[in-house]
This record gives C-alpha cells, sequence and structure tokens, in this order.
C-alpha cells in the first residue's frame, strides 16, 4: 500500500492517509463509507480536513486527493457535500480548485 506519513503535531503523531494513487484507494474508501453509514446513519454532509493545521503534503499530488476524495463521497452518496473548515493554509488551494464550483461561508 502507498501510505504517507503527514509528521507530527504539537509532538504527536498524525494518522498516516492512504495516497489516492493506491490501487485500492477505491476499494477502502468505499468500504469506509458503507461502515460510516451502518454506525451514522446516511448523511449529506462530510466534513473533512485532510491536512487540518499543517501536515506533510510532500509527495502527495493534492490535485488527485482532492479528486479522489470528491469522486468516492459523490459514489458513495451523489447529494454529498464536502465541509471543510477554512484554518490556516486549509483547505489546499490545489486539493480543492478542479473540484468544480466551491460555496465559501464565513464566520466571524
Amino acid at each position: 500500500m502507498n501510505v504517507s506519513d503527514p509528521g507530527t503535531w504539537c509532538g504527536y503523531r498524525r494518522p498516516a492517509f492512504l495516497q489516492p494513487s493506491d490501487p485500492r484507494f477505491e476499494e477502502i474508501s468505499s468500504l469506509y463509507y458503507k461502515e460510516l453509514e451502518k454506525l451514522y446513519g446516511k448523511a449529506d454532509f462530510y466534513s473533512m480536513d485532510p491536512f487540518h493545521e499543517g501536515g506533510n503534503t510532500a509527495g502527495v499530488d493534492l490535485d488527485a486527493a482532492g479528486k479522489a476524495v470528491m469522486k468516492a463521497m459523490k459514489k458513495a452518496n451523489p447529494k454529498a457535500v464536502w465541509v471543510a473548515q477554512a484554518w490556516q493554509a486549509n483547505p489546499r488551494p490545489k486539493m480543492i480548485e478542479n473540484l468544480g464550483p466551491v460555496t465559501c461561508l464565513y464566520s466571524t
């Protein structure tokens, strides 16, 4: 498996993640959404903040990662909406710029 190490945050190890280029990404993401629905029911909004508060993105094709996450989410639920908190460099522009229309909501 093609797994990347995003490093540490405040001395804690961040969880490793499966690269979207891994041949099993689609299979594993399908399993994830099936289990998520079993545990919590059907949802239309998914909060996923890859690289929240930093994290090493070296060797990660951010464009491919964004597309793979969105494709998997829409396969599980065509009405799915990806919700990401804008914080520091998140969401990474390269991760979302080719996903289609993006709605940004701001709170002060």
